[in-house]
């Protein structure tokens, strides 16, 4: 009998983000294999946060620790442990700070807290692929405008301005993850913009 043919017993994935477009894919992946799927979405207006694929919606800050009581609750109305898709990177942090309250309610693929915070930080991600001898593009942290005008004329363009991290001002202000920059009149004049969402 063919893998897909057996009559196996599946354990429900809560999927935290579901109104992002990762989380929504991730959502209809899960639901093609006939996995029952619930959503957390932080702006219930939002349109991701109406799909039809979920068997149930819950409304929670996917962005701040307010999440963690949202899943605390969730898991403990459930019949089984869930297996919990964090879908942004905010998520992912929070979820890993606090796995030790989720770990009673769900399964949890995630590496320890520090090697997360480590990937999910530029600063600290790109301090470990130089001593480990990684292929990484040449990175420039710019602190304050003093650093920007050391920058701008070191760089090779077309570049790519992105915070360190993606806090949540970023997320909410930001009309994308990265900005593409084209020379030095344009890296200034987006770096203005940007400079009070994030350490970047």
């Amino acid at each position: 009998m063919a893998q897909s043919d057996r009559n196996y017993h599946k354990a429900p994935a809560v999927v935290a983000g579901l109104d992002t477009l990762q989380g929504l894919q991730t959502a209809r992946i899960l639901a093609r294999h006939q996995i029952p799927v619930i959503g957390v979405v932080k702006n219930p207006s939002n349109f991701y946060g109406h799909t039809g694929v979920c068997q149930q919606i819950v409304h929670a800050n996917t962005k701040s620790d307010e999440l963690i009581g949202a899943l605390e609750s969730l898991g403990s109305d459930l019949d089984e442990k869930a297996v919990l898709f964090p879908c942004t990177d905010m998520t992912v942090l929070t979820v890993t700070r606090h796995m030790d309250r989720l770990k009673p309610y769900y399964h949890l693929m995630l590496p320890d807290p520090e090697i997360v915070e480590m990937l999910l930080d530029k600063y600290t991600f790109y301090d470990y692929a130089q001593r480990e001898g990684f292929a990484v593009p040449k990175t420039v942290f710019v602190l304050g405008p003093a650093d920007i005008e050391k920058a701008v004329s070191t760089l090779d363009y077309p570049i790519v301005l992105k915070p360190a991290v993606k806090t949540p001002k970023w997320e909410q202000y930001a009309a994308s993850s990265a900005y593409k920059v084209a020379d030095e009149t344009e890296l200034r004049e987006v770096y203005r913009q940007c400079a009070g969402w994030a350490d970047i």
